[in-house]
């Protein structure tokens, strides 16, 4: 008994799938060890609110009694439980901390891997689309000769060019029609892919940026979205090219506003609550342009005061540069 027969292109496209599936599978496992490392950093710092709570009130407490009766009594210590919860809370952040760094190297790796394996595709789809122009080519010298043909006869010629005439007008239009759709499909692979600076634009933002930090050493504090690797290695490439320009960082993962895109910005002036500071407007302004100058978009943004993009409320003037979420293909936003 025969088996019968698979088709050649049809076993290869379920071939890539298999190898692009794994690939997303793998990732998808480093992304969920990321994902428990920062777990056991919450528990941690679960942990440590006891002690936190117990010093904190014994510390108001003592203060109240002080200046009530203007002397003071011996303070309280902290319970043992509390100091063995707050120890075994430090030993979760840092087995935490250690296994967000090592899961995120794992996630970016797995994200090159993806990134080549497309790349790989997207060739092979260019390779067959100069396959198939050549044989477009084939059919138009086949035409040509036809023509030829077709002079000996003049009535029997005109019928001829008619219908020529229709068969390249429709191969023109398909033949635009296909490459507007090959066009529509590269951007919007590039659209999908993970937002990343390349080392020219690194370079690129670092020596716009140097001259801004050449009066003083100049801080800044960048933010990602919390738990999303993508915005985290995006956030990467801006603190390495404001390091390289000679400024002082700062990294924060836990920017909850669920913003999309890039801004730059800081706490508003008290008498504006709708502007930057006027003495720190020309720097936030700088840093934008130069941003925007290696083609990123990035917007200014005044803060607010209880914005949740760290842990800890905003400081005044500070320059945060947000790194939210990834903005949606605009095939999504028609």
């Amino acid at each position: 008994m025969l088996l019968p027969s698979v088709p050649i292109p049809d076993t290869l496209k379920g071939v890539d799938d298999l190898i692009h599936a794994g690939f997303e599978a793998y990732r998808g496992s480093c992304f969920d060890w990321l994902l428990a490392a920062t777990g056991l950093v919450v528990v941690g710092l679960f942990l440590e609110g006891p002690e936190l709570w117990y010093e904190i009130t014994s510390i108001v407490r003592h203060r109240r009694f002080t200046h009530r009766f203007h002397f003071s009594l011996p303070e309280d210590h902290v319970r043992d439980w509390a100091k063995l919860a707050a120890f075994a809370g430090w030993l979760f952040i840092v087995v935490g901390v250690a296994g967000e760094y090592v899961a995120d190297s794992f996630v970016s790796k797995a994200d090159g891997y993806v990134q080549t394996f497309d790349e790989i595709l997207l060739t092979e789809a260019q390779r067959e689309s100069a396959h198939a122009e050549a044989t477009a080519r084939g059919f138009d010298a086949q035409i040509a000769a036809s023509n030829a043909k077709a002079k000996s006869a003049e009535a029997t010629a005109k019928k001829f060019e008619a219908t020529i005439t229709e068969a390249q007008r429709d191969a023109a239009e398909s033949k635009k029609e296909a490459e507007s759709e090959r066009l529509a499909r590269v951007k919007l692979e590039k659209e999908l892919q993970p937002r990343r600076l390349s080392s020219k634009q690194i370079d690129g933002l670092a020596d716009r940026l140097k001259p801004l930090s050449a009066k003083g050493r100049m801080n800044i504090v960048i933010t990602s979205a919390t738990l999303d690797a993508e915005s985290d290695d995006f956030a990467k490439d801006f603190e390495t090219a404001f390091k390289a320009a000679g400024w002082k960082t700062a990294r924060v993962r836990w920017n909850q506003t669920g913003e999309r895109g890039l801004d730059v910005g800081m706490l508003p002036d008290p008498t504006a609550p709708e502007q930057i500071p006027a003495a720190f407007a020309s720097l936030v302004q700088s840093v934008q342009i130069a941003i925007i100058s290696e083609g990123i978009r990035c917007r200014i943004v005044p803060l607010s005061p209880d914005a949740p993009i760290s842990l800890e409320k905003p400081e005044k003037n500070v320059l945060y540069l947000l790194v939210g979420f990834k903005p949606e293909p605009l095939t999504n936003q028609k």
